[in-house]
């Protein structure tokens, strides 16, 4: 898979759930998801670039491991639009539109509040015993 550069990447935040039951874990897991999804609509959505094929905005993809090690990130994938980056980045005469970044960037304050519902769901699975 080639893949450019910049990614918001949660893997940190997330290892520091590691230490939790698998319950925990795996709902934690399933928010971290539902946040990198949110940052990838938002990314697809919010950049200055004139769509012709949509290939800039398949090319915001999410990969989220299969465990809280693994991680998860938003990313941009070449394979499907490989002038990717220069739109992000800029180049020559085009200015940088970090949407991607940006999109993180709006996202970041809800990020612990949408793991936190997955303890709390989890806690709450816990209490109804399983």
């Amino acid at each position: 898979m080639a893949e450019f550069d910049v990614s918001v990447d949660i893997s940190g935040t997330l290892a520091d759930f590691a230490a939790a039951p698998e319950i925990i874990q795996t709902e934690v897991l399933k928010s971290a998801k539902e946040w990198l999804t949110t940052v990838q609509r938002i990314a697809r959505m919010n950049h200055r670039y004139h769509t012709h094929t949509g290939h800039l905005e398949k090319s915001v993809q999410v990969d989220v491991g299969k465990t809280l090690d693994e991680g998860g990130k938003v990313y941009l994938e070449l394979g499907i639009a490989k002038y990717g980056p220069y739109v992000h980045e800029g180049q020559r005469s085009w200015k940088p539109d970090r949407f991607l970044t940006t999109a993180a960037e709006q996202e970041k304050p809800n990020l612990m509040p949408k793991l936190n519902e997955g303890m709390q769901r989890a806690i709450d699975e816990i209490n109804r015993g399983h």
